[in-house]
């Protein structure tokens, strides 16, 4: 499940640091797009088309909306019939949520792939030819020492 939200994540990230890069004024444009916009405009302006039927942007859609099913968690009542075995003890009972469901390794490790492509597709489109993911940002700081006598 993590694994799947930090893809998201990811994309969120890169999404947003591509705006700061291309738009002067990005703080006050991105809250006003979700995310699904703000990759649609990247890839208008950079000429990606899309095909949200196929990987990696159905993994893309797939990774929003588990996103916001966990950021925005609401109690449902589901009403489910299971046929069982009475005399068989060792019968359980059990459903899956969708989100539960889509929590599975396999799709983890289809996100972190499709997620990887995604960004870099982003990235090269953008004009950028370094790897994305080799820089972790840096900064500088200083400390100032005042006396006081």
């Amino acid at each position: 499940m993590s694994c799947l939200i930090y893809c998201a994540f990811t994309v969120e990230a890169y999404l947003n640091h591509l705006g700061q890069l291309k738009h002067d004024d990005w703080d006050k444009i991105e809250r006003s797009l979700p995310k699904l916009k703000k990759y649609k405009k990247f890839c208008a302006d950079t000429g990606v088309k899309p095909d949200f039927s196929q990987r990696p942007y159905s993994t893309l859609i797939e990774l929003f909306a588990f996103r916001d099913k966990m950021a925005h968690g609401k109690t449902t009542t589901e009403h489910v019939e299971k046929e069982v075995n009475l005399p068989d003890t060792s019968t359980r009972f059990t459903t899956e949520n969708e989100w539960q469901e889509f929590s599975s390794l396999e799709n983890a490790r289809r996100a972190i792939k499709d997620t990887e492509d995604l960004v870099k597709e982003l990235h090269t489109n953008s004009g950028h030819s370094d790897n994305p993911f080799n820089y972790l940002g840096g900064g500088m700081f200083g400390i100032q020492r005042y006396d006081v006598t």
